[in-house]
């Protein structure tokens, strides 16, 4: 049973800089304070619905309602009113695509208010496919991807598209399973489906994480460690 919307939710995060090792920090502060009534929201296994739903819904003191539109095809959206949110994601996309653009969307009601408002530009799927050719600049650079990846360097402020691409990564994919995950794809090549598949994310975002060198930079900078103020 989840806690009635604004119950306990606390009045404001914690400060947090806004960049990879912020992203994260948020992600371990949320996954170690309690939002249901009967256990910790365990969202640290991507528990996208109900967990993490009913851990913004407590901080954010409103309830979340979720739309599957067939008049939207390629992009999710959100629209805040004063007593509720609703998340209208596309009826054509799949489990791990709706697994994906719910998270997203989730990041943003509980983030946004920390970031002007012209930050938020990009959908879902649009902040992966960037981040994606992104990746694809780093590597045929021949440079490290974490050294050079904008996403990942703590001297720039991002905005909210991509600290919010980086925040739901952090709930979507285990810590306790990133290393397994990194040595089947690229130890035992492991098919990036199977993965996606068993994970219910999108393949695209497997790639991201085993490509863009995250969790080498995750660990490097203190990972589950990492805390906000």
């Amino acid at each position: 049973m989840a806690l009635k919307p604004g119950s306990i939710a606390p009045k404001k995060f914690p400060d947090f800089v806004r960049n990879f090792e912020g992203a994260v920090g948020v992600a371990n502060w949320l996954k170690q304070h309690h939002f249901d009534c009967a256990a910790p929201a365990n969202i640290a296994d991507g528990n996208v619905w109900p967990k993490f739903k009913n851990a913004v819904e407590a901080y954010k003191g409103k309830e979340i309602k979720l739309f599957f539109d067939a008049d939207l095809t390629k992009e999710s959206v959100k629209y805040e009113l004063p007593s509720e949110v609703r998340i209208h994601i596309p009826q054509s996309f799949n489990l791990c695509h709706r697994r994906f653009a719910v998270c997203k969307e989730l990041t943003h009601v509980l983030m946004d208010q920390y970031f002007p408002a012209q930050d938020s530009s990009q959908g879902p799927l649009a902040q992966l496919i960037h981040s994606l050719m992104t990746t694809q600049y780093v590597i045929e650079s021949k440079r490290i991807a974490a050294e050079l990846n904008p996403l990942f360097q703590l001297d720039v402020k991002l905005p909210s598209e991509p600290f919010c691409f980086l925040l739901t990564m952090e709930i979507l994919i285990p810590v306790k399973d990133r290393d397994t995950i990194i040595t089947d794809i690229t130890v035992k090549n492991k098919n990036t489906f199977d993965v996606a598949s068993h994970y219910r994310i999108p393949e695209s975002l497997v790639i991201f994480f085993a490509k863009s060198g995250y969790n080498f930079i995750f660990k490097r900078m203190g990972g589950s460690e990492i805390k906000i103020k």
